[in-house]
């Protein structure tokens, strides 16, 4: 495929996600760079990596939670009560990882279950 050709469907598939797809792929992208960030042991072989990619994981957790509890959100309370502690655990547990108390290898996990969830949510509304 050429470079022009597949920029024109990256660019069909940009304006085509729901949703739901695309904050699938953002908790798919920062669990990827929470990762990498990371060695073997679970903590930070780059530190800097680290700290940016759990920067945008509390970014993406704190948006969620102010979403959650918006009035206008139509999910119903006993889900967004527990989205809101899991991303209450989120900001908790990426500053132990920051100070080398713990692993990220929780995190990782946590937002690829949420993004697998989005993603099955999407498939099910188309």
């Amino acid at each position: 495929m050429s470079a022009f050709a597949q920029a024109g469907y990256s660019q069909t598939k940009k304006i085509t996600a729901t949703p739901r797809q695309i904050e699938a792929q953002i908790f798919s992208q920062i669990a990827a760079e929470l990762e990498l960030a990371a060695g073997e042991d679970g903590k930070a072989k780059d530190v800097k990596a680290m700290a940016n990619a759990l920067h945008r994981n509390s970014q993406l957790w704190s948006a969620l939670m102010t979403d959650l509890a918006s009035e206008g959100n139509e999910l119903p309370d006993d889900l967004k009560a527990n989205l809101i502690s899991l991303g209450g655990f989120s900001l908790r547990h990426g500053a132990r990882v920051l100070a080398g108390e713990a692993q990220v290898t929780d995190l990782v996990d946590l937002n690829r279950t949420i993004a697998s969830g989005l993603r099955s949510a999407a498939a099910e509304a188309a």
